[in-house]
């Protein structure tokens, strides 16, 4: 009997509304700063030997808490157009497997720029551009602009360190 009384008790204490209920007062109360970019910028670049079909491809990271340098190459590839989309297409997957959720692909291409940001296609680079439009939806903010080609030294000298490096190993 005493069991079942304190069982009601706590029953009705807890089905009681507080008389004033006040919601919790934030510690810290922070804003989002205006001028603040929260993109993480990718300068990519590639440069192609018109002889041999290869290319060299370079992007970074230019993230201030964890900045970061990539590159890579690819073979049987027709074009500078090619080459370019190619390092843009690297730096997007590189991007998602670094969990990334809003990126700025920064590229000296105007011509991939233009074509990716007006999402037309073009019959050259049409696969590629179906996988960079298709990636592109995995993220919560994507931007594509073009920089000038002095601006984008690192990815640049990444590139032509790639290439270099694939076309020393050839005898």
């Amino acid at each position: 009997m005493i069991s079942k009384a304190l069982t009601d008790a706590r029953e009705w204490k807890l089905a009681q509304l507080p008389s004033n209920p006040q919601p919790p007062k934030p510690l810290i109360r922070s804003e989002p700063s205006p001028n603040r970019d929260e993109l993480t910028p990718i300068f990519t670049d590639a440069v192609w030997n018109s002889t041999t079909g290869q290319a060299g491809l370079g992007w970074v990271f230019d993230d201030p808490a964890s900045p970061s340098h990539h590159h890579a190459t690819s073979t049987l590839v027709a074009s500078p157009l090619l080459a370019e989309s190619l390092a843009v297409h690297a730096a997007i997957t590189s991007a998602l497997s670094c969990e990334m959720n809003s990126i700025k692909i920064l590229s000296d291409s105007q011509t991939l720029i233009n074509t990716i940001n007006r999402r037309s296609m073009n019959l050259e680079i049409f696969g590629v551009l179906q996988d960079i439009y298709l990636l592109s939806s995995s993220f919560k903010s994507i931007k594509f602009e073009f920089v000038v080609r002095s601006k984008n030294v690192q990815a640049d000298s990444l590139a032509k360190q790639a290439l270099w490096a694939l076309n020393s190993f050839i005898i």
